[in-house]
């Protein structure tokens, strides 16, 4: 029996260490404008980065139990991305991702307030495009001194659960590229109710 108890004790083990848990930012309150910048002091606040993009399928079928069967390395943002493979030429495409719990208010508007992205992006809730800026392939830079501001629509959060906001984008300079510093607050990334970007502005 205690043979039996064991071997189901190591399986248990086993099958957390494949599966580990998912960092995320909680937003405690609904009036509340929340930070997703990393803090140096918490590693748990870094973000997941993907070389080499994502399909779009593979974008709208990423779930909380198939999203750690990708290589995701961990990131700080802002920051600049890493540099590209020697000899590589081509436009890299890269895909940022951070997990947020949202306590929401049905009667708010809220907003992701990114920072200035180098260069184009396509950003997505849950799987679905909720903005994008910039010509995908274009040859020429378009975007890399531009704030974007995209609106949630609200049937598209999961209230008080995990939701994923994932960020495409396409460096278009070679040794250079991702979410900068905003020029208008200390965030570079954040949620919030639209009426108090508002007053912000």
């Amino acid at each position: 029996m205690i043979k039996k108890l064991l071997i189901l004790l190591v399986f248990s083990f086993s099958q957390l260490e494949s599966s580990p848990l998912l960092d995320f930012t909680i937003q405690n309150h609904p009036h509340s404008i929340t930070s997703l910048d990393s803090n140096q002091n918490d590693p748990s606040s870094l973000w997941y980065m993907k070389e080499n993009g994502l399909e779009e399928s593979e974008i709208q079928n990423l779930t909380e139990e198939n999203f750690s069967k990708y290589d995701w390395k961990r990131i700080k943002v802002p920051g600049n991305l890493t540099p590209p493979k020697e000899n590589e030429k081509q436009k890299r495409t890269v895909i940022l991702a951070k997990w947020i719990e949202m306590d929401v208010d049905p009667n708010i508007q809220y907003s992701f307030r990114l920072g200035i992205i180098n260069d184009r992006d396509r950003t997505y809730l849950n799987g679905k495009l909720i903005g994008k800026t910039g010509e995908w392939d274009s040859p020429f830079p378009q975007n890399y001194d531009k704030l974007r501001i995209y609106s949630i629509p609200s049937h598209l959060i999961l209230p008080k659960k995990k939701n994923l906001l994932l960020i495409k984008i396409q460096l278009y300079f070679q040794n250079s590229g991702g979410m900068k510093q905003s020029i208008f607050s200390q965030k570079i990334t954040s949620v919030f109710p639209g009426n108090q970007w508002k007053k912000l502005r």
